[in-house]
């Protein structure tokens, strides 16, 4: 867990009776000193539901998500910005979701085979996707993994250098610095996870396993077996 997210937690987490981590143990190994009322459940991806577009299902070339932080960072439309262009070579579709609270006129001209929207859920793109450029997110992260499209990462602040790491490690992404971020590096990255099968195979088993299991589930169960031992 990022500094970030221990200076807010930390105090909560060591005063709760029961605390579940909606992450996955395989990519995210637990400690192994975890204490017996932390318990892994797996990613927990919910969305708010809405129609899938249109246009994700017209015929047509692979999709591509480009995603950035739903609470902005500083500076992250480079990101957006880098890879639209990076990726205006690739026949590919892209389709970028940024917030409102994003500045797009930092973005420029929007290359031919790309389109921006506001929110479209990530789960309905990811299972049209070959393939997800992202600032290495957590929950972005996991949606990759668990519909098993492989990632190109720019991790930008708080823990994502981290968790980019980890998807690095498994041998589902491909990882370009803040520091290093060009066109012309993260059009090779691109290329290169496009390229080499393994991406989509190791990021393919992760999406088999987390798929078979019901994190929602096993969440429920361990609350309400908390909530049932404590009247």
């Amino acid at each position: 867990m990022g500094r970030f997210f221990v200076r807010i937690f930390q105090a909560l987490i060591e005063s709760a009776a029961l605390v579940l981590h909606g992450t996955d143990p395989v990519f995210d190994p637990p400690p192994a000193n975890l204490p017996l009322h932390h318990h892994y459940v797996g990613p927990l991806l919910w969305e708010p539901t809405a129609a899938c577009p249109a246009y994700l299902t017209e015929p047509g070339e692979p999709w591509v998500l480009v995603t950035v932080s739903s609470a902005p960072q500083e500076g992250e439309m480079a990101l957006a910005r880098s890879a639209l262009r990076a990726l205006s070579g690739y026949p590919v579709r892209v389709l970028l979701t940024v917030s409102e609270a994003h500045p797009r006129d930092e973005l420029g001209p929007i290359p031919a085979n790309a389109r921006v929207e506001s929110f479209v859920p990530h789960s309905q793109v990811l299972q049209r996707a070959c393939l997800s450029v992202s600032h290495a997110g957590h929950g972005i992260v996991s949606r990759s993994l668990y519909y098993g499209v492989p990632m190109v990462l720019v991790p930008w602040d708080r823990d994502q250098p981290g968790i980019a790491f980890r998807a690095a490690q498994v041998g589902t992404a491909e990882v370009v610095t803040r520091a290093t971020l060009t066109d012309e590096r993260l059009a090779a990255a691109i290329g290169k996870v496009l390229a080499t099968p393994s991406y989509r195979q190791e990021a393919a088993r992760f999406a088999e396993r987390l798929q078979s299991q019901d994190a929602v589930g096993t969440a429920c169960t361990l609350i309400e077996g908390f909530l049932a031992d404590a009247v």
